[in-house]
């Protein structure tokens, strides 16, 4: 504390007419507002509040609740921002996404070597992204199907089990071969899935491959299966 002999109030907002009492007042304390110019002032030059206060001459050292309030609303101000920043970068990621997504749809044309050659699917590329019933090496080789009946109906079962499967169309229906391509959900990665029917050894041969990238982690396979289990359900196996 001090006495000092002053007719204003000082606080790191600014100068301002706070007199203890009425009588007191002068021509100095009114009227007169200076503000700070920012936050940054209170916290580094001004930890705590000085009270000039009119009439008594006291300096009063408070706490730096002013200080406190002012860190709470920048404090939200920086959360708004922070806000916008997410906000404008996640819509950055979502151009970025669908620009790479439409490249690969531009590139990831229908390969040539599709559909049959001597009775006979094409084989599969050294990358771990394909699957066959006619491959010779255990990393691409999944066993066909085995059918019972007529050829037709069995055509016509697994045209009614992929169609189901999300993001696969039908391409092609010539005889017993069928193409189907399947698309990823979020960056539309093309697969083709190609079934050709044996109606003398009732059996189906598979080829399922993707047409972009190395690995597909799985996926044919796994695509593979999931139509091997519905088809020998439907037959009752």
């Amino acid at each position: 504390m001090g006495q000092l002999a002053s007719g204003f109030w000082f606080t790191h907002r600014g100068f301002h007419c706070k007199p203890r009492h009425e009588g007191n007042q002068s021509g100095l304390s009114r009227g007169f507002v200076a503000r700070a110019a920012s936050w940054e002032r209170c916290r580094n030059r001004h930890k705590m509040d000085y009270t000039w206060q009119a009439g008594c001459g006291t300096l009063a050292w408070a706490t730096a609740g002013r200080c406190a309030s002012l860190k709470t609303l920048i404090w939200n101000q920086d959360r708004r921002m922070n806000g916008r920043w997410l906000l404008g970068l996640l819509l950055l990621l979502a151009i970025l996404v669908f620009a790479i997504r439409g490249v690969l749809i531009m590139f990831a044309l229908r390969p040539d070597s599709l559909g049959t050659s001597e009775g006979r699917l094409a084989g599969c590329p050294k990358s771990p992204n394909c699957v066959s019933t006619e491959a010779a090496d255990a990393a691409h080789f999944i066993k066909p199907l085995q059918f019972e009946g007529a050829a037709a109906d069995a055509i016509d079962r697994l045209i009614a089990i992929a169609t189901k499967m999300r993001g696969t169309t039908l391409i092609l229906r010539k005889g017993g071969y069928l193409h189907f391509e399947c698309r990823s959900r979020l960056l539309g990665f093309v697969d083709d899935l190609e079934f050709f029917v044996e109606p003398d050894r009732q059996q189906i041969q598979i080829r399922s491959a993707s047409r972009v990238g190395y690995s597909d982690l799985g996926v044919n396979r796994s695509r593979i299966k999931k139509i091997r289990n519905v088809f020998e359900t439907a037959m009752g196996k």
